[in-house]
C-alpha cells in the first residue's frame, strides 16, 4: 500500500480520509482482489494512525463491499465484482475499475433546473428549488452499459463536465468530503424505449434492469437521487445480507 499523507486542511474525519486512501489503492490496482491487509496494529503503525481510526476506516470499506473479513484469514480486498454488482454506497464506475475494466463516460446533460415535485420530495426540497441534473452514458470496452440520470441539490457541489467524463460521481463526492452513509435502492425491470434502445444499442422493447437510488450523507441529508437503466445482458445484481 502506498504511504499515507493526510491533508489536515481536509474537514472530513480522519477515518474517512484513511478509507479514501485504501480505496484509492484498490481502484488504482495497487491492492488487488484477494490481497490481504496487514494486521491491524502493524498497518496502523505503517500508516501512522491510531488503531481506532484504522478500525473505523476498515469498517466503512467492509460496509461498502470494498474489503471483506474472513475468519482465520483476516481482512482482504473484496473479490472482483464481475459476477454481479454488489450493493452498497458505491458507483458503477468504482465497480468497473475493481473488475479490471476501463470505464468511459459520455455526459449528455449537465444543467441546473427547477426540481419537479417527485425530485423535490426525494431530496427534501420545495418544488421549484434548483437542482443539478445530469445524464450520462457509461461505457466499458466501447460497449454502452447504462444510462444514468442523477439529481443533486444545487450549490451542494460544483460539478464539471470534464471531471464527470474521467471519474465517477461518487468518487467526486468523496473527494469533496461528502460522507455517503446510506443508499436506499430499489430494482425493477423496464422495456427499452426508442431513446434507450438507441443509446444502449439494444432492440426497442428489450428488457432493461432499472435501479432507483436515494443516497444520504452523514447528517441524514438526502444528497443524490439516481435513476439508472442497465443492459440486462451485462448485469446481475448481487445481495449480501448481514446480521447486525
Amino acid at each position: 500500500m502506498p504511504p499515507l499523507k493526510l491533508d489536515e486542511s481536509d474537514p472530513a474525519p480522519r477515518y474517512v480520509r484513511v478509507a479514501r486512501h485504501i480505496e484509492k489503492a484498490v481502484t488504482e490496482g495497487k491492492l488487488r482482489p484477494g490481497d490481504r491487509l496487514d494486521g491491524e496494529l502493524g498497518l496502523a503503525e505503517r500508516l501512522g494512525i491510531s488503531r481506532q481510526t484504522l478500525r473505523k476506516a476498515v469498517e466503512d470499506l467492509v460496509a461498502r463491499g470494498i474489503l471483506v473479513r474472513k475468519h482465520g484469514v483476516g481482512t482482504q480486498v473484496a473479490p472482483s465484482p464481475a459476477e454481479g454488482r454488489p450493493f452498497g454506497v458505491s458507483s458503477l464506475y468504482d465497480e468497473l475499475v475493481l473488475a479490471g475494466r476501463h470505464p468511459e463516460t459520455e455526459v449528455r446533460i449537465l444543467e441546473t433546473q427547477f426540481a419537479s415535485p417527485e425530485v423535490a420530495a426525494a431530496l427534501e426540497l420545495t418544488p421549484g428549488d434548483e437542482v443539478v441534473h445530469l445524464e450520462r452514458i457509461r461505457f466499458a470496452s466501447a460497449t454502452a452499459l447504462a444510462i444514468m440520470r442523477n439529481w443533486l441539490p444545487a450549490g451542494f457541489i460544483d460539478l464539471q463536465e470534464a471531471d464527470l467524463q474521467k471519474r465517477g460521481l461518487y468518487e467526486i463526492l468523496r473527494e469533496a468530503g461528502v460522507d455517503m452513509r446510506i443508499a436506499h435502492q430499489s430494482i425493477g425491470a423496464e422495456s427499452a424505449t426508442d431513446e434507450a434502445a438507441a443509446l444502449l444499442d439494444v432492440p426497442k422493447g428489450a428488457a432493461l434492469l432499472s435501479m432507483h437510488t436515494l443516497t444520504y450523507a452523514d447528517l441524514g441529508r438526502p444528497i443524490e437521487l439516481g435513476q439508472h437503466s442497465y443492459r440486462s445482458d451485462n448485469f446481475r445484481f448481487q445481495i449480501t445480507n448481514v446480521k447486525r
